[in-house]
């Protein structure tokens, strides 16, 4: 799938991925659909933070405000 771990790692690339199966369960019963997201979500260059930070962001300013 061509991930690279160099702008973020190993657990922030699965809690992507996480993140996809959660929020779009009926999307795909195939994992690769989820990594593809996931890939794409932390690497998507419309926003000028670095992944780390956007999962940060999305933790607290989507998931836990929710609460």
């Amino acid at each position: 799938m061509g991930v690279s771990f160099d702008d973020y790692n190993e657990e922030e690339f699965y809690t992507a991925y996480l993140m996809h199966v959660s929020d779009y369960p009926t999307i795909a019963n195939d994992h690769r659909v989820y990594l593809g997201m996931a890939k794409s979500w932390l690497e998507d260059k419309d926003i000028q933070i670095e992944p780390s930070e956007k999962l940060c962001k999305y933790m607290y300013e989507i998931v836990l405000s929710e609460e």
